[in-house]
């Protein structure tokens, strides 16, 4: 589907009262929850790539976002 599709889609779910909730989709954030806490050598580059890059100020948020995800990962 094109993305003029789903805005098409988008404006006719909200024409209708709402959205209606999808089966079978995981949110991004609960996937790499549930990969990083499978697999800890991931988990940790994951953490070296996250803290390599939060001295540069463009991309800090993400990194912060990364480490969040990865604590999350393991309970934190």
């Amino acid at each position: 589907m094109s993305d003029s599709g789903w805005i098409d889609l988008l404006q006719l779910e909200e024409r209708q009262g709402g959205m209606t909730e999808l089966t079978g989709v995981a949110s991004h954030h609960d996937r790499e929850v549930v990969e990083l806490s499978a697999d800890r050598d991931l988990a940790v580059e994951y953490l070296k790539a996250a803290m390599a890059e939060l001295d540069n100020p463009e991309d800090r948020g993400a990194c912060l976002l990364a480490l969040r995800t990865d604590a999350e990962a393991y309970g934190g």
